[in-house]
């Protein structure tokens, strides 16, 4: 999948990072993502690591509706 406008920032203890990617890649490895439908989303954080390499202490998993963004545990 392509991985578009990324971005990040740093300030006040919080880190944020985001990225666009398009909804059909076209590819026959990836699935269409429907905004209506649920996405799974995969978020993993702690508040000691200022590291993408290892492993957080927090993870999490939700269902995401990218339309409304009403969410659920996955």
């Amino acid at each position: 999948r392509q991985i578009l406008n990324v971005f990040g920032s740093e300030g006040n203890g919080w880190t944020e990072i985001g990225f666009s990617m398009p909804l059909d890649s076209g590819e026959s490895t990836d699935r269409r993502i429907d905004p209506a439908g649920e996405t799974t989303v995969l978020l993993a954080y702690s508040a000691t690591m200022d590291n993408f390499r290892s492993m957080h202490v927090y993870r999490a998993a939700f269902k995401v509706n990218l339309t409304t963004g009403k969410h659920r545990p996955q």
